[in-house]
């Protein structure tokens, strides 16, 4: 399939050849359409990969599609293969990789449209160089690592939530900007390869982060943009960053891991911040709410609250007279 948009229509059970050859920039289609479960036969020549057939489509070993791939029907499967994709991933259809040895490769913009879904339950890997859209589901449940790579700025868009439980991983040098306008829900760790990785949480955007580790402990959380950062798991380092908004949920204690300031608002709706140790100020330019705790306690150490808001109430409030703490 050299020189020319061909296309080549796969209606048949189990596909392969010996030798598969096209051209760089022909444009050429392979296109998966049978309806009912089929075969992908193994290539690293594919330009364009379409799925457009109803069933499972399986990947029988590493394949590489050096154009665009588009799932518009049925379930591409890619098990426990390598799938890498050169240009833009449109998912209308069901991309799935539920093998701990997958990987998975994007360097375009991965897309999933309304009704359609990105999941895995495994532990299989991603990499993405061209950034998300989603306004389907896009479920990464297994413990994978997921890296943004290569190309920066990368941009994660879309009106639908995306939730990540693999660690979440930036290289060096990457921007990635959350304007999702839904939630950004990650399981895992956030942290960066070098002090030049940046996560940005964009206008109107909400980064719900359930992990332990404080995020982006390497490199910069940049958080000053109108929205909202809710730390909601348990035992949490919370990272010193200037906040929009942030809120703190779930059970447990929430420890300051330095100085922190909150432009807008600040609900402690469950659970504890503790200032922890040494001593920490806080700014609060909004509200203080919730029906959590805030802790200023410990020996000698002379935190601060400083609080800009006309309406501040919080469910219970800790502190020692040997600490000298202030609001």
């Amino acid at each position: 399939m050299t020189n020319r948009a061909h296309r080549l229509n796969l209606g048949g059970t189990n596909n392969a050849i010996g030798t598969f050859t096209t051209v760089a920039l022909s444009a050429s289609t392979v296109n998966y359409d049978r309806a009912g479960n089929q075969t992908v036969f193994v290539s690293s020549n594919y330009q364009d990969l379409a799925i457009s057939g109803s069933g499972d489509k399986v990947l029988q070993g590493t394949t590489i599609a050096n154009g665009s791939l588009t799932v518009s029907a049925g379930t591409l499967e890619v098990g426990a293969q390598i799938l890498s994709v050169g240009g833009t991933t449109t998912i209308s259809g069901t991309l799935n990789d539920n093998d701990n040895l997958g990987l998975n490769f994007f360097v375009g913009q991965v897309a999933v449209n309304a009704g359609g879904s990105l999941t895995t339950a495994s532990n299989s890997t991603f990499e993405f160089r061209g950034g998300i859209r989603n306004d389907g589901t896009f479920s990464q449940t297994g413990t994978g690592n997921v890296t943004f790579s290569t190309n920066s700025p990368q941009i994660i868009t879309g009106t639908a939530a995306i939730v990540l439980t693999g660690n979440v991983i930036i290289n060096n040098g990457i921007t990635v900007t959350n304007q999702n306008t839904n939630t950004v829900t990650l399981n895992g760790s956030l942290n960066g390869a070098n002090g030049a990785s940046t996560w940005a949480n964009g206008a109107n955007a909400t980064l719900n982060y359930l992990n332990a580790a404080q995020p982006m402990a390497t490199g910069t959380l940049t958080t000053t943009s109108p929205n909202l950062v809710i730390y909601g798991g348990a035992g949490q380092s919370v990272k010193p960053a200037t906040y929009h908004n942030l809120t703190i949920a779930g059970s447990g204690t929430k420890t300051l891991a330095g100085n922190a300031t909150v432009n807008n608002n600040l609900a402690v709706n469950a659970g504890t911040l503790d200032f922890g140790t040494p001593a920490r100020t806080v700014t609060v330019g909004g509200d203080l709410s919730g029906g959590g705790t805030i802790s200023m306690a410990g020996v000698g150490l002379a935190h601060v609250l400083n609080l800009g808001g006309t309406n501040n109430a919080i469910g219970a409030f800790t502190t020692t007279a040997a600490s000298h703490s202030t609001v």
